[in-house]
């Protein structure tokens, strides 16, 4: 299995336990610390990490970032619920501090990977425990490989050749691997101040940024992603530049200063930690720094139009749900991708159970049974369907200030029902959630609550609670019954299919009380409607 996958050699477990113990050794408490696994496979080192951790945190998988570039492999990742970060090491850009980078590195290009590893853990300090093929450091004939044995010479790594490790595997190889445990320290220079450059580069952008009006979706999420790595890394500097006066101020030959409180002190997200400013470490502000700064961006993309045209209100809630958890991933191109493949790939399903919900809501749940036209169904005694009118509880009449006011509660509702009525019109998921809010906003400014004009419908608000919907295309109201029906079994499976003429006479009187038989056979003829009912499937169509 995965032959086909270049440079895949899954770890032995042996192996992994010997790569464990060069952490351990190291290290006093072996579950706090934070792990990326770049090349991550089927995540087998990975899982032996949570296992090693397992019972001493809530979310033991989170503390392991995982990067692997073959798509494959990635959902095998996915399914053991592990935590994908990025796709492809070298292209891999964070501002998150890891204790420890550990990997087997692919043989063909484990120079490159080492590499880059070295230098993302120079620049905040942290441990690297890897294997590559022995011969990068036993025939170092490109300047690469000879610049990295002087960065392991340098900081004096510990490196053990081992012959045969992958021989007995599930893709069996003879090369001969390098075990290599290296640590590049924590340094905090006193030098001159690296933010302020920075930050005006940051502050520039923003002010480009809002100046930027009609923005393609794709856009959008590259404009959100590029404004966080902007925050991203001038809060790490500045962090950074706390820490190197925290260190000028707190290294002075000043007696008992431990004891003083601070004269500058750090707060992060609203919260001061004066008073324990010298216990906690920079790893540890930045890390907190970051998720804050994560959540933030992320949530702009959860509300951004290219995530919600995607969305049904129940798919919307969920993913605000997902907000706390996003903390822990940083605001990526690829990472944002990965949602929006998410959504696209359960997107049928969604849309269907919206419609159903709809359906539901417009008249089993309805304010009154006028909303409901009952027929004898194909597998039930009853089925029923919508006609041109609905009426359903919705207040929009506040008490307090005795006005109408269409507030947050009722917008997503109206916003559902418009998405709704697109996905059966156009087969197409999108739409304008923006310009619809702001036409909510319109009519909310004028007073108007009677005749508000919609794409598909108008709505009349009352002040004893509910709302008078009056569609305006009754083949669309004909469409949305049709797919109901069909999806269950009020209808036969024949429907759509089977001229009139040539249907069984249960399948008559099932047809005839749903419609007459010129409305069948037009349905029958009709694109939109055998769009519909073809295999209960929209034809969705991703829009640029």
């Amino acid at each position: 299995m995965y032959t086909n996958v270049k440079d895949f050699y899954e770890t032995p477990g042996w192996l992994i336990d010997k790569m464990l113990d060069c952490i351990r050794k190291d290290r006093r408490y072996f579950p706090a610390l934070s792990f990326l696994e770049p090349s991550a496979g089927r995540g087998a080192i990975a899982e032996r990490i949570t296992a090693e951790i397992k019972g001493t945190r809530a979310d033991d998988k989170k503390y392991v970032d995982l990067i692997e570039i073959e798509p494959e492999l990635q959902h095998v990742l996915k399914g053991k619920e592990l935590k994908l970060v990025h796709d492809d090491f070298m292209t891999f850009n964070t501002f998150k501090p890891y204790d420890v980078i550990i990997a087997n590195f692919p043989f063909s290009v484990g120079d490159k990977h080492l590499m880059k590893a070295i230098q993302m853990q120079e620049r905040t300090g942290g441990q690297i425990v890897c294997l590559v093929n022995a011969e990068t450091l036993r025939n170092p004939f490109t300047n690469l490989r000879k610049e990295l044995q002087q960065k392991l010479d340098r900081y004096e790594a510990e490196i053990e050749y081992l012959s045969g490790a992958f021989e007995d595997g599930e893709r069996p190889s003879d090369v001969e691997v390098a075990l290599i445990n290296v640590t590049m320290p924590t340094v905090i220079n006193i030098d001159e101040s690296l933010i302020l450059e920075q930050m005006e580069m940051a502050k520039e952008y923003e002010e480009m940024d809002d100046s930027s009006n009609a923005v393609a979706s794709s856009e959008e999420i590259k404009r959100i992603c590029e404004t966080f790595r902007y925050m991203a890394e001038s809060g790490v500097r500045f962090i950074e530049e706390y820490y190197r006066l925290n260190a000028a101020v707190f290294s002075a030959d000043i007696k008992d200063s431990r004891y003083e409180p601070p004269l500058i002190s750090l707060m992060i997200n609203g919260q001061s930690t004066k008073g324990y400013d010298k216990n906690k470490t920079k790893a540890e502000a930045v890390n907190e720094y970051l998720q804050a700064t994560r959540l933030k961006y992320w949530n702009l993309i959860f509300n951004s139009s290219s995530i919600r045209s995607l969305t049904t209100e129940q798919v919307y809630d969920s993913l605000q749900a997902m907000l706390d958890d996003m903390r822990q991933y940083d605001v990526t191109p690829f990472n944002a991708y990965q949602i929006q493949r998410s959504l696209i790939e359960t997107l049928s399903e969604n849309i269907e159970d919206a419609i159903e919900k709809m359906f539901d809501n417009l008249t089993k749940y309805a304010d009154d049974g006028k909303n409901i036209l009952y027929y004898n169904a194909w597998k039930t005694n009853k089925g029923w369907k919508l006609g041109k009118k609905a009426i359903i509880p919705l207040n929009a009449y506040d008490s307090f200030s005795k006005r109408m006011d269409i507030d947050y509660k009722i917008k997503p509702r109206i916003v559902e029902l418009q998405k709704v009525l697109n996905y059966l019109c156009t087969g197409k998921q999108k739409i304008d959630v923006d310009e619809l809010n702001q036409k909510l906003e319109e009519y909310n400014r004028q007073g108007q609550m009677k005749n508000l004009e919609f794409d598909y419908f108008n709505l009349t608000f009352y002040k004893k609670g509910t709302c008078h919907i009056e569609f305006k295309d009754e083949r669309l109201i004909e469409r949305f019954n049709i797919f109901v029906g069909k999806k269950r079994n009020w209808l036969p499976p024949t429907y759509g299919k089977k001229e009139y003429y040539n249907m069984t006479p249960e399948e008559k009187d099932v047809i005839d009380g749903f419609q007459d038989q010129f409305s069948y056979e037009r349905c029958r003829r009709d694109d939109d409607v055998q769009r519909v009912i073809r295999d209960n499937r929209f034809l969705l169509v991703m829009e640029a």
